[in-house]
Parts: C-alpha cells; sequence; structure tokens
C-alpha cells in the first residue's frame, strides 16, 4: 500500500490530485490530504499536481517509490501554501 500524504506544516491539504504513472491510477487527496493507493509490488513513479515548492507552482513534481511485500509505503509531499 501506498500512502500519499499532501500537506502544508500540519495542515493535510484535500483535492490534491496525486497519481501513480506506470498504473494510470489517480486519485484526489481526502479532508486530511491523504490518498492511498493498494498496489501490487514494484516501483513506481508518484506524480504529484499544482504543488509549490517555492516560485511559480509546478504543474507536476515526481517521486520514485518501491512497494516491498506487506510494506506501507508513505509518501510525504510539501505543498508551501505561503509561497504562492
Amino acid at each position: 500500500m501506498v500512502l500519499v500524504y499532501v500537506h502544508w506544516q500540519e495542515q493535510g491539504l484535500p483535492d490534491k490530485r496525486v497519481e501513480l504513472v506506470e498504473l494510470g491510477i489517480e486519485l484526489a487527496t481526502n479532508d486530511e490530504g491523504l490518498a492511498e493507493f493498494v498496489v501490487p509490488i514494484g516501483d513506481y513513479t508518484l506524480r504529484a499536481y499544482e504543488i509549490n515548492r517555492g516560485g511559480p507552482v509546478l504543474h507536476f513534481i515526481d517521486q520514485k517509490i518501491t512497494v516491498i511485500l506487506n510494506d506501507e509505503i508513505r509518501v510525504d509531499v510539501v505543498d508551501c501554501l505561503p509561497c504562492v
């Protein structure tokens, strides 16, 4: 399982679009900033859309992840709200 947390500091951000590129699975974060993918073992690219890292908002950012047997992968994506 891959658990994605899109946030600024301790505030989860809802309705952020995240995708596992290789599988073409796209979800939106819930009210707590979380999105949960249940996927087979493998290497994936997590893509998060409209994330601000300082400067102009990036169309998307990519992060490589590896899912192994019986493991929960947690991916933190920081979206800088005051950087807008």
